[in-house]
């Protein structure tokens, strides 16, 4: 008789672990919805993969290589990794419409380096982007339904830098 007891409480405690973790995950997956960010809505989904088709674009070589504002299939602005002056200065020389209008995105843009100013053959170049924009007026100035910020590491000088870059839609 006194085996059967064992047994029986052996199993009324395991069916208490069971529906206590039950709970337990329950209340898990209801929080984790609950403040779960809205990632399912279209804009800022549209708007978060515009960023990564900008950034990657500017962060890589440009096609062909050594393009020029009146001949390019892709624009960018390193070489081997690094940041090119040259390529800078040339995008620097173009219409940001012209620039917007090569990107297959849907959404505006601006970026800056932050640590370091890029010395060009006659100025310092700082930033790029929508014009009026910068980025302490983006949100009062454009007033944009979604924006995402990125942030890169970029080869210049022998030193990283860091480019903020600010993608948004109206």
């Amino acid at each position: 008789m006194k085996m059967k007891n064992r047994v029986r409480k052996k199993a009324q405690a395991w069916y208490l672990d069971y529906v206590l973790g039950l709970i337990i995950f329950g209340m898990g997956i209801f929080v984790f919805f609950q403040y779960m960010p809205n990632f399912d809505h279209p804009d800022i989904a549209n708007t978060m993969l515009d960023a990564d088709i900008i950034s990657d674009t500017l962060i890589s070589e440009g096609i062909p290589k050594n393009w020029t504002p009146s001949s390019f299939i892709q624009l960018g602005i390193t070489t081997d990794f690094t940041l090119d002056e040259k390529k800078l200065e040339q995008l620097d020389s173009m219409a940001y419409d012209d620039v917007l209008a090569s990107l297959p995105v849907g959404s505006d843009f601006y970026f800056e380096f932050v640590d370091k100013k890029i010395e060009l053959s006659t100025y310092n170049f700082t930033s790029y982007g929508k014009p009026g924009a910068n980025s302490t007026n983006i949100r009062d100035l454009f007033e944009p339904e979604q924006m995402v910020t990125l942030q890169r590491m970029i080869a210049y000088g022998g030193e990283i830098i860091k480019m903020n870059l600010y993608v948004w839609s109206e």
